[in-house]
């Protein structure tokens, strides 16, 4: 990602964060608003196979999150011991669109739900990964504890300092 100073790339990386959020969450109001004035109907009113539908979106769902968190820290403590701040922020950049885009996709997971079976169970799910999203979003301090800043480097980033 090319920037000019710290603040910028917090700018870019936020926006493109938020573009990842607001898909999903467009998607799920709309379903929701469709599916509560009864304009659409969900598609599956067998009970038993909702039941299947619950289960398994949000099991594949909580594997998607879990899988990329224990993959993140793994390549976080791998690219904490490069050198150079500018690499670093790169990868932290293709790290956190990771996190993002995964949670995302589960989210979008549950908007399928949502449509397929019409169960406030996916809206409880959905709330709970914007949640998770919330907790991993990209801030200045939370990039220098991923990355185990210290120093200078620590100062530059958390104050978006442009010199040392």
């Amino acid at each position: 990602m090319n920037f000019s100073s710290l603040q910028e790339y917090f700018y870019k990386l936020s926006n493109r964060c938020y573009l990842l959020v607001l898909l999903p969450l467009g998607l799920f109001i709309y379903l929701f608003q469709q599916l509560m004035t009864r304009q659409i109907e969900p598609i599956v009113q067998d009970e038993p196979l909702v039941n299947i539908i619950i289960v398994t979106l949000c099991v594949f769902g909580l594997v998607n999150l879990t899988t990329v968190h224990g993959v993140s820290v793994q390549r976080l403590k791998k690219y904490a011991a490069e050198l150079g701040l500018g690499r670093k922020l790169d990868r932290y950049h293709e790290i956190v669109l990771f996190r993002i885009a995964a949670s995302s996709a589960s989210s979008l997971m549950m908007a399928a739900g949502f449509l397929l079976t019409g169960s406030e169970v996916f809206g409880i799910f959905f709330i709970g990964i914007l949640l998770w999203t919330l907790l991993q979003w990209p801030t200045s301090k939370r990039a220098c504890q991923d990355l185990q800043l210290k120093g200078d480097e620590y100062d530059m980033v958390l104050y978006k300092k442009d010199k040392f």
